[in-house]
């Protein structure tokens, strides 16, 4: 069974751990709006239980949310990618 999550203009088709994770993500920047973090940032501190999922779980997801708008992501320095929230919103850098 596929699930769509919606926010505000936003859709991202996920299904079954990914689907999990992004209702995570996504509730973590409902209380946190500005945060701003790195996979491994997403995966020790926005998710309940970061050993739960791996860090592919978490990078497939997240790459899903930014393609879908939910998140922004940008390379922070080589090889360091960091995400925020991506509704109409600009990162600082």
């Amino acid at each position: 069974m596929q699930s769509t999550l919606a926010t505000e203009s936003v859709r991202v088709d996920l299904r079954g751990k990914e689907r999990q994770i992004a209702l995570e993500i996504l509730a973590y920047l409902a209380r946190h709006p500005d945060a701003k973090d790195s996979l491994r940032g997403i995966r020790s501190w926005w998710l309940g239980r970061p050993d739960k999922w791996s860090e592919d779980d978490v990078r497939r997801t997240a790459a899903a949310l930014v393609e879908g708008g939910a998140l922004q992501s940008w390379e922070a320095s080589p090889g360091l990618m960091v995400h925020q929230f991506g509704l109409d919103r600009k990162h600082e850098k």
